[in-house]
Order: C-alpha cells, then structure tokens, then sequence
C-alpha cells in the first residue's frame, strides 16, 4: 500500500510544470480541478453541513480538543484579532505615486479543516481525509500518516503565482515572478484517525510579490476575508514612511500604527472590503477656544484653550500650546489646557500674548496655528451718554445732556428718545453695549446708539378701568435703565439710572349722544327737530384726576359760550340742538394740569329727516314716440318725485283715474331722496295732461299733490270719421280731374 501511494505521488510530482500546478494533468481531473485559486477559495476553515465556520460540535471549525477533533469546538466564540490562530502579513515597499510599481513579500501562516475538500485531489465535492484515503490512500475510510504524508508533499509542491483570492491593489493583481511557496504542511491529529473527524491543519506561505498601481492618488488594497485561505485571518500590512493607512470601512477593525497595521473583519458570507493607502498628509489645525474674533483674555482668570486636529487614518498626533509674551514663555502640551495669565511669575498685564498650537504626527510632519490676545487687566471705561432729558427727578425742561452726571433722569412718557454712549477700552476697540431696562419684561438693546420709548405703566386710568376707577388721580411711573459695556476679556462696566416719566399725554374724550334716552347710533340717529343730550361720563386721563381737568365745547366750529374752560361738573353732560337736517360736529376740547391738551376729538352727527313720506313733483316730461313704443292712444310720461321725508314707502301717480304704483327713495343728511317714474296712461279720449301723486301716512292721513303739464290730448279720429274724410277727400280728387279734362278739351 505505502508504495502505490509513493508511486503515485511521483506520477503526479512529474508533471508538474514550474509555472504551478495550474496545467496539471490527471486521469479524469479537469483543468478547473486543479486551479490552486479555486482551491484555494475551499481551503478557508468551514463546515460542510452549513454551520458557522467557527461553529461547534461534530463540525467545530478551528476548535480541537487532544487530537484536533471537531468534538472539541469552541461553540459560539467570535473571532478577532486577539483571538485568531492565523495570520498573515503584507510587507509593501514603495512610494505608492500613481501608476508606479509596488513591491514586497507575502507571508501567512493559514488554517483548513479536514472537512472541507480540495481541488488538489479529484471530488472535491468530498471531505479532504476521504479525497486523501481515495485517491492517495487504500480508500479503508482510515487517514493514516503515510496517506496525509503523499498530501502533504503534494500540498507542498504549489507555486502561486498570484494572490487573487486573498489581495488585490487598485483592482490589480499581486503577482510573483518566482512564486509563492508552501511549507510546514501539519496536520493536528493522532495517525491514523478515522475519515470524518473534522482536525485542523494548517501550513505557511512566502513569497516576493508586486503590483501596478491604479491613476488615483490613493491605493484602494481589497482584502478577502469571507471565505478562501484568509477566512477569519486578521492581514498586517507594512508600508515605507510617509505611505501610511487612512481608511476602511466601520465595520472593520483596525489595530496598529499607520505603517504597520492590522485588520479584520469577521464576515461569513462571500465579498471584500477595502483599505485607503496614501502618503501621509500633514495634519490640519485650528484653535477653538478661547474666541479667535476676542483682542484680549481676561489677565486674573483661568482660560481653557482648545484647539482642533484631523488627521487621517490611525491617528497618532502630538500636541501642544506655546504662550509667547514679551517678558516670557509658557509650554503646556495636550490639545486642551487651561491658562491663567497672572500665574505666570514672568508675565506682566497690559502685555500682548501669542498663542501657538501645533500638532505633529507618526511622520514627524507638523503643524502650527497661532493667534494673539491682549492680557486684559481693567474693565471699559464709560466717557459720555448724551440724551436729550431731565437731569433729576423734578427736571421737566428736557434739554441734551450728558446722564453720567445724573442719577436720575426725567423723561416724557410715550415719546421716541435717543441714548447715545462713547465708551474705551485697553485692548477692545469696540465694546458690547447692552442697554436693558424693567419698562418692560426681559427688555433690552445693543448698540452704542439706540431709540426708544418710555410708556406709562399699567398703574394709570385707560378704558379698561371701570367707572369711576377711571377718574381718580393716578402716579407717573418709575423704571430703571441700564447700560452694560463688556469688553472681548469679559470685564463689564455698569450704570445704571431711575428713569421718571411725565405726564406728556393729553386727556381721552369718549363721546355718547342721547336722544329721548336712546343711544344715537347708524340705527337710532337723530332727527330734526330733536334735542341731543350729550354724555362725557366715559371720558379720563391717564393721571389727572377727571375734576382737574378743563374743558371746551364747540359745535359747527361755534362755541358753545357757556362750556368754555368749565370744570367737570358743568360739561360731564349737557344739550345741543334742535340741529337742521346735515352734517354737524361736535368737538370736544380738555387739558391737564401738565398742560396736554386735545384739540382734535370731534364727533360727527349725522341728523336726518323725520320718518315720514313728503312728496312733491318736480317736473313731468312726456316722451317722444320715438324714444318709448307706445300704443295708440297711449301717452308716455317720465314723473320726477321728491321726498323730502326719510321714509321709504309706496305711492301712486295718477293721470284723471289711471294710477300707477311706485316707490320713493328716502332723504338722508345729504339732501332729499329724488326718483324718476316712467308711467304709460290711455289718453284716447282726449284730455289736458294732469300728474297727481296721492299718499297715504302711517296715521292713514291722506295726501295729493298735482302737477300739470300744459299738454292739451285731443281725441283721435274713429273708424267711421276715418271712412267719411277718406272719401271726400277722393271726391275733390275726382272733381279736380274732370274740371282739368273738361278744361283741355
């Protein structure tokens, strides 16, 4: 037995060309049953009954217990880097620029299990022990040494050429002019064992190998580790400084430094990942804190520098801060340290300090920022705030002045004021200006310059007190203002002023119109001939008492004499009127004891006609034939009307007995209600032309009016007198025509 299986490894050895085994001929073996590539993909640890390739029980992948067996598996532990029992490393030597070649060596130390089949043998649809014991064996269902020995020799004899399976560089492949060998074939088990028992083995691999690289910038290096020879075998790779790792995706996990880093992702299912390799890039810096827009830093207060790196890849910067003053230095390293100016014994305030941040990575290429503040020791200073005001609080003559010399200012209520400040600073040309004030809640302004209004509190009378709150003698209100100047170190200057207003608004006039108790509105208005009641009950100031208030009336731009400067009593309510039918305006004149006068609150009264019809003819016209189609006998007449009442009611216009229904319009303050009325009457008879309108009022009174149109209607001609002067009339024809014939002849 052990020398046919010695006689047929030298048979197989024989044919094998230096190239590899990938023109290996064989009895019955087709050339994709011997592709060490395709091989090579079967050959990672797996199971095949669909287990996890790191799976346990009688299919444990790269578990064993004393004889390497399957029985042994390790269940359900996940495989990292820390954990794998393979490896294997890809040293690369090159400047990585585009398009160039990149060279290096291949080395692993890789793993299998017996359970799965190799495209060495013939079968590989079949265990690797039971294609062993059939082909190289005595096919007894036994794997003894010598069989897994003809394995191993023949295992031994590859020569890849490539690493297509495992790397690839920019969608190239490594390839290796004097092949990648194998070696340390080793099998974890007793010999002989039984075919079916699921041991590991493992063996080595070496060789130089090179690649093209792609026309990108960066080196995409894709790494197979979902199935094949690298299953679950972390990859180090090691590339020539500055060339260093900057990416791969999340899910895989990266360990090392950037020109000597290891990965792994544990995937069962077929697919690559892809690793970015570049030359290293310097890293980028940027200070954050404290405000590069500041000038200065407070000089007696801790400070938190902050600064900010990227840098790609496996980052492994160091950084640091260089505080520079003309009288010294101060190194701190980190990218976050706190400063406080005054500790440093060398250091004087008023001084002008240079912040310097730098970083350098794994390559020793650095970076610098800097940026320089003023070590500010004083607080802004306050020069002037112009306002045009009061200086204290019984100064009602406002005039400009500068309110640092006062400590309180009287200002009018609800009238637009400007403050104006001119404030210094050591280091800070400009200053925050915040104004704030409780004239309302959570008030406030920035600016040197602001415009503003004051109003009185809710504490004086308005509409919505009730009578007769409203009346009594209220206080002016009282408010706070405040000006807060901050320079860029944080120092504040405050001042801060009672604010007292005046009474600068005049009284409010609310106006009621009375008639017969009635409240005169668009539907009650009053009327001629009425007398109108008016009623300044409702009227107020926002501070005086009502009583201390003058008054003046004036309808139609004519004083009323005795309501001429009167007190409350004499003008809360009084009479006007009877007014004529019209417009009229009825004005209202008050003033406090601050001198705020209304001039301008007037009511318009609107007085109408009685609410009665009172109709007269204007003019009636009688129209033409040509304009309006008439019947025979028929006159056509335009009757003009005017009311001179506000009713609107019905009336009739009447031509002898004839009469017609109609409407007329309603007067109004503006003038009479005018309408015209086209009626038709039957005049066949012959008559003068008399209109008559005729009414009744509400009482049923009874009222005509006439109107006659000097129009005389004679009566037309009938059929008979027709007949009689046509016939005369052909007569004289007759006659003349014999008289002219007797004539000639």
């Amino acid at each position: 037995m052990r020398n046919r299986a010695i006689l047929l490894i030298f048979i197989l050895l024989s044919s094998i060309p230096a190239g590899g085994l990938t023109t290996l001929p064989a009895n019955d073996f087709s050339p994709e049953d011997w592709s060490v590539t395709d091989w090579s993909a079967q050959s990672g640890v797996s199971s095949r009954d669909g287990n996890d390739s790191n799976g346990s029980g009688d299919n444990g992948g790269n578990g064993s217990g004393d004889n390497g067996s399957g029985d042994n598996g390790s269940g359900d532990v996940t495989t990292n880097i820390s954990t794998a029992t393979t490896s294997a490393t890809l040293a690369l030597v090159g400047n990585f620029s585009a398009t160039t070649t990149v060279n290096g060596t291949w080395s692993a130390s890789l793993a299998s299990n017996l359970a799965v089949g190799s495209n060495l043998l013939n079968n590989s649809s079949l265990r690797l022990d039971q294609q062993i014991d059939l082909h190289l064996g005595d096919n007894d269902s036994n794997l003894s040494s010598s069989e897994w020995q003809a394995f191993a020799d023949l295992f031994s004899a590859q020569n890849l050429s490539t690493l297509d399976g495992r790397v690839w560089l920019d969608d190239n492949s490594f390839s290796s002019s004097a092949g990648i060998t194998f070696s340390d074939v080793n099998l974890s088990a007793d010999l002989p064992q039984a075919v079916g028992l699921n041991s590991t083995w493992q063996w080595n691999e070496n060789g130089a190998v090179s690649v093209n690289r792609g026309f990108l910038p960066s080196a995409l290096l894709a790494v197979n580790q979902a199935d094949g020879a690298m299953h679950s075998t972390p990859l180090t790779v090691t590339t020539q400084s500055p060339v260093e790792y900057r990416w791969s995706p999340d899910q895989v996990e990266v360990i090392g430094n950037p020109t000597n880093f290891t990965v792994f992702q544990n995937v069962t299912e077929s697919g690559t990942y892809t690793v970015t390799i570049a030359p290293n890039t310097a890293p980028v810096v940027a200070i954050t804190q404290p405000d590069v827009e500041a000038v200065a830093i407070r000089w007696a207060a801790p400070f938190v520098f902050s600064g900010s790196v990227q840098d790609a890849g496996l980052v492994t910067t160091e950084c640091g801060w260089n505080f520079t003053t003309p009288s010294g230095s101060y190194l701190a390293n980190g990218v976050v340290v706190i400063l406080e100016p005054n500790m440093v014994e060398a250091w004087q305030p008023g001084e002008y300090m240079v912040a310097e941040f730098s970083c350098i990575d794994f390559h020793a290429q650095s970076t610098s920022t800097n940026h320089t503040w003023g070590l500010d020791a004083a607080a802004p200073v306050m020069i002037w705030v112009n306002a045009t005001v009061g200086c204290g609080g019984d100064d009602l003559e406002v005039a400009l002045e500068n309110i640092l010399n006062c400590d309180t200012i009287s200002i009018p209520s609800s009238e637009r004021l400007a403050f104006y400040a001119v404030v210094g600073d050591d280091f800070t040309s400009n200053p925050d200006l915040l104004w704030s004030s409780n004239k309302t809640a959570d008030w406030w302004q920035a600016g040197a310059t602001i415009s503003t209004v004051f109003y009185q509190g809710p504490q004086i009378n308005g509409y919505d007190d009730p009578l007769p709150d409203r009346h009594f003698a209220k206080q002016n209100s009282t408010f706070i203002l405040n000006l807060t100047v901050t320079d860029d170190a944080g120092h504040t200057a405050l001042r801060s002023w009672t604010v007292r207003l005046f009474d600068n608004t005049p009284p409010t006039t609310k106006i009621n119109l009375w008639v017969d108790d009635l409240l005169v509105t668009g539907s009650s208005p009053a009327r001629v001939g009425q007398t109108i009641r008016v009623d300044l009950n409702e009227s107020f100031d926002d501070i005086d008492a009502v009583t201390d208030v003058r008054w003046w009336a004036v309808v139609d731009d004519e004083p009323i004499s005795e309501l001429q400067d009167v007190g409350w009593a004499a003008i809360r309510e009084f009479e006007i009127g009877p007014l004529a039918v019209g417009f009229h305006q009825l004005k209202i004149l008050a003033e406090d004891t601050s001198g705020n006068r209304a001039e301008n609150h007037s009511y318009d009264i609107n007085v109408y006609p009685l609410s009665v019809l009172d109709l007269s003819i204007v003019n009636v016209t009688v129209v033409d034939v040509d304009e309006w189609v008439v019947a025979p006998g028929e006159v056509a007449v335009i009757v003009w009307v005017n009311n001179q009442g506000a009713l609107v009611a019905g009336f009739r216009v009447c031509v002898a007995q004839q009469c017609s229904n109609q409407t007329a319009l309603a007067a109004n303050p503006d003038g009479a209600g005018f309408s015209s009325h086209y009626v038709k009457f039957d005049m066949s008879t012959g008559d003068d032309l008399v209109v008559r309108i005729e009414w009744e009022d509400e009482d049923g009174t009874f009222h005509s009016k006439t109107f006659d149109t000097e129009v005389r209607v004679d009566q037309p001609y009938s059929t008979v007198e027709w007949f009689g002067i046509i016939v005369a009339t052909l007569g004289i024809v007759g006659l003349l025509y014999w008289l002219k014939t007797k004539v000639i002849g």
